[in-house]
């Protein structure tokens, strides 16, 4: 999908609020996407105003490094300060403290997931479970393969104004515990090939965009 896109990841933070001494510094970690192409292990750094009140007042949201794609500023700053304080502050989804409180948070590390847009196609979350080969290493070094293992798929998905759906982004997590033939340990490491997804044992491998024309056709994902 031709379109501009921000997944934010993780922030790292120290804050104190409700004091005269209030302040706010973190870093944001993000894939930035550009007409499909993902640009990650960016971050950015995020500041509160010196002398200004968290509660009321925007902060201060840098620029990307090592990104030289274009974007619209204004919108990707907005998007940033969002994500921050729907993770840290009074409607935090992580951190929550609420009006009049006072506190000092210290080298937080907070891992959350959010994908906006910055090219105005809405954007929706959508779960399925799906089939996929996985390939497995354990802590012993050993490799195995798990054909057709259930997962659970977490898709972002964009959709155009045209109503064009189309994934941009997937996540998945292995329900299921498997040991090793050689140490008998279940500590594996999943590489999941994002790429081979099936909704069902026995359907034919699609990829990603054709798994979800698939879903779409089957009524499992609803945009309305």
């Amino acid at each position: 999908m031709a379109g501009v896109f921000v997944r934010f990841e993780r922030l790292t933070a120290s804050q104190e609020f409700g004091t005269a001494d209030e302040y706010a510094t973190a870093t944001v970690f993000l894939t930035f996407y550009t007409n499909g192409k993902p640009h990650s292990g960016l971050h950015l750094t995020v500041k509160q105003t010196l002398g200004s009140a968290y509660a009321t007042h925007p902060l201060e949201v840098g620029k990307i490094d090592g990104l030289d794609e274009p974007h619209d500023y204004s919108r990707f700053r907005s998007a940033v300060e969002d994500y921050y304080r729907e993770c840290i502050g009074a409607q935090g989804k992580m951190v929550r403290f609420e009006q009049g409180a006072s506190g000092h948070l210290e080298r937080l590390d907070i891992s959350r997931y959010k994908m906006v847009s910055l090219t105005g196609e809405k954007i929706k979350d959508v779960q399925l479970e799906c089939r996929n080969d996985l390939v497995m290493k354990c802590k012993c070094g050993s490799m195995g393969k798990l054909n057709a293992a259930p997962i659970d798929l977490s898709i972002s998905v964009a959709v155009s104004d045209s109503g064009k759906a189309e994934a941009i982004d997937a996540t998945g997590k292995f329900n299921g515990i498997t040991r090793c033939t050689a140490c008998k340990g279940d500590q594996y490491q999943l590489f999941l090939n994002t790429n081979c997804f099936a909704l069902d044992e026995g359907d034919e491998r699609m990829t990603l965009k054709g798994l979800v024309d698939e879903a779409l056709k089957r009524g499992l994902i609803s945009f309305s």
